[in-house]
């Protein structure tokens, strides 16, 4: 559940990760399987079974790997999904 400061902006910070979570998924599918990216962030985000508190920490510990992916990717719209996540949710 979004905080209220987060509520205030208007972005629902789970649903949000959730969004980011489907596009990284997609992308590290499309990443050659001996990709260091695609394996680290398979291991890393790979078992996401805990509450979203939780996937939004693992999140935010990779944003910097999430961010390498969506430039190698050129998408301009998961840049602008991770950086509004962690402008108002990380």
């Amino acid at each position: 559940m979004a905080t209220a400061d987060h509520e205030a902006t208007g972005l629902d910070c789970d649903h949000a990760i959730r969004r980011l979570l489907r596009r990284i998924d997609a992308h590290i599918a499309d990443e050659p399987r001996d990709s260091p990216v695609r394996r680290y962030l398979e291991r890393e985000l790979g078992g996401r079974e805990g509450t979203e508190a939780d996937t939004r920490l693992v999140v935010h510990a990779q944003i910097n790997v999430v961010r390498e992916l969506f430039e190698r990717r050129s998408d301009a719209d998961g840049l602008r999904l991770l950086s509004n996540i962690e402008r108002e949710c990380c």
